[in-house]
């Protein structure tokens, strides 16, 4: 394992470690260790300082919620020769991306067990409300994925997510902007006839994570992963060329039902809110609301499980294995103690 230093400054090399989680399109991701308290936290380093900025002041926006990753503060540009970095509470379980990863490998099926499925689509749904509806100025995400879905395991009940990565984020007021062939979050996890920077979108990419977990893939696909599809399994499949990629994809105009298909895609339990999530643009019924949603979904699970504790328990192999030996961080204002870090919230 290769350990990298902090960039010098007022920082104390010496008190911390960080190991590389991601290096991608919007910064460098690193896990870090303070090593005099054992804190581990999240610094992200925005390629641009604008990123920064905006990604600081939606955080700070969404304050603090159980599902949604802890903003602990800004590491002062002081501190570094190429600008300051975002602190993040970390979380050990790992992104759902890997999760599925890890439980497909273990039990050797596609989809994941329906209790996490409906865990997973509860505590989203929480999330995603409180930016869509609770907030003073409502948020849209613009990037909903697995890879931007962060969980922490938990004794006796299934992990809790929290989501993350808001570099992409508009306020609603400012949203509502077609944005052409070129969707703004990730191509694939975005609604085919449609590419908004609105709650609407946020909703179908909801459901685009919960038909991945379901079947081992998103609703939208490359033409050659699917080129062996029946023609009764091509009548639910509208075919569209998309610029972005500049190849065909196909997009899933609604969820297979008994006698459309060989196979079920869903749960049958499942099957209203699937309907709901990934409608179309055009189509007379509106998508389902983050409040409907919330309503719907999200309080009903929460009654029925007590947040969250099933039968089903998840084994530790689709956790990741520790990279550090865990401490606590509760604020950025516990690395400043006696260091000469600075950290402004």
């Amino acid at each position: 394992m290769n350990w990298t230093p902090m960039t010098s400054g007022t920082a104390r090399i010496a008190d911390f470690r960080v190991h590389e989680l991601y290096d991608g399109g919007q910064g460098l991701i690193e896990l870090t260790q303070h090593l005099p308290t054992r804190a581990l936290f999240v610094v992200k380093s925005p390629k641009l300082a604008i990123n920064l900025a905006y990604e600081r002041r939606m955080l700070c926006t969404i304050a603090s919620h159980p599902h949604i990753v802890q903003f602990l503060g800004i590491w002062g540009a002081e501190d570094f020769e190429d600008g300051a970095r975002i602190l993040l509470g970390y979380c050990p379980g790992g992104d759902l991306y890997d999760f599925y990863g890890r439980a497909v490998m273990q039990t050797r099926r596609k989809g994941l067990e329906e209790d996490i499925v409906w865990h997973v689509l509860a505590q989203l749904g929480d999330a995603v409300h409180w930016l869509h509806c609770q907030l003073e100025q409502p948020i849209v995400h613009c990037d909903i994925k697995p890879d931007n879905m962060l969980l922490e395991p938990r004794e006796g009940a299934l992990p809790d997510l929290r989501l993350t990565d808001f570099g992409l984020a508009k306020f609603a007021a400012e949203s509502g902007q077609r944005t052409g062939h070129r969707p703004l979050g990730t191509p694939i996890w975005q609604p085919a006839d449609e590419f908004r920077d609105t709650r609407e979108a946020d909703i179908w990419a909801v459901g685009a994570v919960v038909h991945w977990m379901t079947t081992g893939h998103p609703p939208v696909r490359p033409y050659i992963e699917v080129a062996g599809l029946s023609e009764e399994e091509r009548r639910v499949y509208e075919w569209r060329w998309d610029s972005f990629s500049e190849r065909v994809v196909e997009t899933i105009t609604a969820p297979r039902v008994p006698g459309e298909t060989a196979e079920r895609v869903y749960p049958k339990s499942m099957d209203y809110w699937m309907k709901l999530m990934l409608r179309k643009e055009k189509e007379s019924r509106k998508r389902v609301s983050a409040k409907e949603l919330y309503d719907g979904v999200t309080v009903k699970w929460y009654r029925q499980t007590d947040g969250g504790k099933t039968a089903f328990q998840v084994p530790d192999e689709w956790f990741p294995k520790p990279v550090f030996e865990a401490g606590d961080v509760s604020s950025a204002a516990d690395l400043d103690e006696g260091q000469q870090t600075r950290v402004d919230g």
